[in-house]
């Protein structure tokens, strides 16, 4: 009878210590795959880093190309006269004004920032003796205006020089030239500055003029830079994570216990899976995060295209 209990004691045991090897193995593979596989979380990494990265490439190319609308025709050179009159730019705007209600044209209003602008680009042609929308070291009519900080969905410059008896001979010279007539009578613009002077260029006296044409991007609903800049900062964060997920993926292939693996062993790994599956939790939502301003970014950008396409460009 003792030999019996004793063989049936020792056959119990043998099955413990089978069944608590066999749960120590087990318990690794339940831990690790309590969350999503090796392939499944790699996979979803790279499909929405693409997919994030299409979406603000799309984006991009659809707004800016709309929002640069810049019209500078070759600039107006007629014969030179003496000077008979004095011409005064809040003139020329009346008489740029009239041409324009002769075609059912709104008027343009005077805005101080383009008239600053008309002035800058003025100043700077005479110091510099040029006739042209781009100076010699290379400021184009874009940089004229955004000096200024007049933020526009469309500008145009004309400039004209030569003798002219008053300011309406002056904006009947521009409007007997096509590239300049298009300014003129354009539906793009709502707002002009002006700046004139007689002075000397090229050693001979002349009248010099300019006319900024804008429409200010005010008319249109705003497209946020900061929340752009802020995707950009974002699509860096979540990059730096998918690179700590895959040194932290090698770690643990390479250190995955074996079936024989001590208690301590066991414990370091599963802190290495906490660690990772804890990560992939943080990339998630970083990536949702992430998807939503791009979400609200679209929106202000399909809003501002439908406005633009609403202005007859």
């Amino acid at each position: 009878m003792f030999k019996i209990r004793n063989f049936i004691w020792l056959i119990l045991f043998v099955v413990f210590i089978f069944l608590l090897g066999w749960w120590q193995n087990n318990k690794i593979k339940i831990i690790w795959q309590s969350e999503p596989g090796d392939n499944e979380i790699m996979n979803w990494q790279h499909n929405s880093v693409d997919v994030l990265q299409n979406i603000v490439t799309e984006v991009e190319s659809s707004v800016m190309p709309m929002v640069e609308v810049l019209k500078t025709p070759p600039p107006l050179k007629t014969d030179l006269k003496n000077k008979t009159n004095e011409l005064v730019d809040s003139k020329i705007i009346f008489y740029t004004n009239q041409a324009r209600l002769q075609y059912q044209l709104p008027p343009l209003k005077e805005n101080n920032l383009l008239q600053q602008a008309a002035q800058n680009k003025l100043s700077d042609m005479v110091k510099n003796q040029y006739f042209d929308h781009v100076s010699p070291q290379g400021v184009s009519a874009r940089d004229v205006i955004d000096s200024v900080g007049y933020k526009f969905i469309a500008i145009g410059e004309n400039l004209a020089l030569g003798g002219y008896s008053d300011e309406a001979d002056l904006v009947n010279a521009w409007l007997a030239s096509p590239g300049h007539r298009e300014n003129i009578l354009s539906k793009n613009y709502t707002e002009i500055g002006v700046a004139v002077v007689y002075t000397e260029f090229a050693g001979e006296m002349t009248w010099i003029a300019v006319q900024e044409f804008g429409r200010p991007a005010s008319d249109c609903p705003a497209v946020s830079e900061s929340l752009k800049n802020q995707i950009e900062q974002e699509k860096i964060s979540l990059q730096a994570k998918e690179n700590e997920l895959e040194t932290k993926l090698t770690a643990l292939n390479v250190n995955r216990p074996a079936a024989n693996a001590t208690r301590q062993q066991i414990d370091d790994y599963n802190r290495l899976v906490e660690e990772y599956n804890n990560l992939v939790a943080i990339y998630k939502q970083q990536a949702e995060n992430l998807k939503q301003q791009i979400q609200i970014y679209n929106q202000q950008v399909e809003q501002f295209n439908t406005c633009l396409k609403n202005i007859n460009y």
